[in-house]
């Protein structure tokens, strides 16, 4: 993949488990990586729920080649407020150039 395609920046996060003030766990969430991306999609999709459609965004991220992802991350993009949930993470290519992350949006 050319470098002129990854002209999204998108952040990782990995969730990790406190212990608040008063005792009780709570999940937190760290950035782990800050990353150029090439974003592809959207791809909408309807899932039945309750009886009721509702309508799932996909996307993919496509990053330079790294192995520490995984379905625990999320994504950040385009904005802080905007969570992707990874799905999967891998090189879809077998090349070891790439790594693709296919996410859905929460909410």
């Amino acid at each position: 993949m050319r470098a002129g395609l990854l002209r999204n920046r998108i952040a990782v996060q990995s969730p990790h488990e406190v212990v608040s003030d008063l005792g009780d766990p709570q999940q937190v969430w760290d950035t782990i990586i800050e990353t150029w991306a090439q974003v592809g999609g959207p791809a909408g999709a309807e899932r039945e729920a309750d009886g009721g459609g509702a309508n799932v965004q996909r996307r993919t991220f496509s990053v330079r080649y790294r192995t520490d992802l995984n379905s625990t991350h999320r994504s950040l993009w385009p904005t802080t407020t905007d969570i992707w949930d990874v799905e999967d993470a891998s090189d879809l290519e077998g090349r070891q150039r790439m790594t693709t992350i296919t996410a859905v949006k929460r909410g």
